[in-house]
């Protein structure tokens, strides 16, 4: 989506910052790349689309966008970044703020449900 603010854009970059450096290693730059463009390219698609096909299967209203909602798929992109941590290393633990560990799957799943949950 846009982000005229910083905070989005910051919910954005951090985790593209920390698993980023993670994934690089195992891709290599330009497969990341791909991945980041191509979730980037997928979402945006998805977002174009949505409001043609919401209507058609019967979504209630509060669950679609409005057409005119602008939006670059930076957060797809990094929800795809994160979709792939997830897969890559499920069992990883995520010291969330240094102390608390936390299972990778587990708080990649909280951190996508929380970012869909903030785009009904």
């Amino acid at each position: 989506s846009s982000h005229p603010a910083l905070g989005p854009l910051a919910a954005n970059m951090l985790p593209l910052y920390f698993l980023g450096g993670e994934i690089v290693p195992l891709l290599g730059a330009r497969r990341f790349l791909q991945l980041y463009l191509g979730g980037g390219l997928v979402s945006s698609l998805c977002q174009v689309s949505w409001p043609v096909i919401a209507p058609q299967l019967n979504i209630p209203g509060k669950y679609r966008n409005h057409p005119a909602q602008p939006s670059l798929g930076a957060s797809g992109a990094v929800n795809s970044v994160v979709a792939f941590s997830i897969m890559a290393a499920p069992a990883r633990m995520i010291y969330v703020y240094f102390f608390l560990p936390i299972p990778s799957a587990l708080l990649g799943c909280l951190f996508l449900g929380a970012r869909f949950n903030n785009h009904k």
